[in-house]
């Protein structure tokens, strides 16, 4: 029984609703961990695993602008692009190999350590895996160093969001005795997140005035909360 093609999905989302704004699907040959760049321009630069640089309209997905910076048949998995400005002028850069790397022709030193993270990274792997990451089998083109990757809707503390209303805003030394949270707002424009304590009720939560100031909120705002 043959399967149907593997395909992906590059879409946009309004947090505020919750729904698809616009999304392009791709097959399954050019899908990668590269993360979008979106420019204040209104473009979106994202880097496939065929070694493609594509940039879409932010607003509609229509997709403005194609450049292949591989050989034909390449799989790698690029980082995010990057910005940047000189002299007024802005420019989009994303690294990708020009030519393939043969591991069998690099040193032994060089071959032992590919899809080993080094020592100093090595606490911030342990805590991706706790939550819900997992080797997705390339290396990083960079220090060759192990990538990984998880559904958005599989990490552990995306599942864990509570949405919640702020019924009430107090002194912060009557939460003194309180658990922290994570918090964020609603807004896209004026997003925020702080660590504060709060009092969770029937209501809805209580939180304190220096938090409330620093999330922009007042009573009745909706609020995503995170235990710690």
């Amino acid at each position: 029984i043959g399967l149907p093609e593997s395909s992906g999905v590059l879409a946009a989302v309004d947090p505020r609703t919750n729904t698809v704004v616009w999304k392009q699907e791709l097959p399954g040959g050019r899908l990668a961990t590269s993360g979008p760049l979106t420019t204040a321009g209104g473009l979106v630069f994202w880097g496939s695993a065929d070694g493609q640089l594509d940039a879409y309209d932010a607003r509609t997905g229509e997709r403005l602008w194609a450049f292949q910076t591989t050989a034909a048949g390449a799989r790698m998995r690029p980082g995010p692009a990057s910005s940047y400005a000189v002299d007024g002028t802005q420019f989009i850069s994303d690294l990708m190999p020009r030519y393939p790397i043969y591991v069998d022709l690099l040193p032994p030193s060089a071959r032992e350590v590919i899809g080993r993270p080094h020592e100093d990274s090595a606490r911030a792997l342990s805590l991706l895996r706790r939550e819900g990451f997992y080797h997705a089998d390339y290396v990083d083109i960079f220090d060759g160093g192990p990538t990984v990757q998880c559904r958005t809707d599989e990490i552990h503390a995306v599942r864990a969001v509570r949405r919640v209303t702020v019924a009430s805003i107090v002194d912060d030394g009557a939460l003194q005795d309180d658990a922290s949270f994570i918090i964020s707002n609603d807004e896209i424009d004026a997003f925020r997140i702080v660590r504060q304590p709060l009092s969770l009720g029937d209501e809805g939560v209580c939180i304190g005035r220096q938090a409330a100031r620093r999330l922009g909120c007042d009573t009745g705002s909706p609020l995503s909360i995170l235990g710690v």
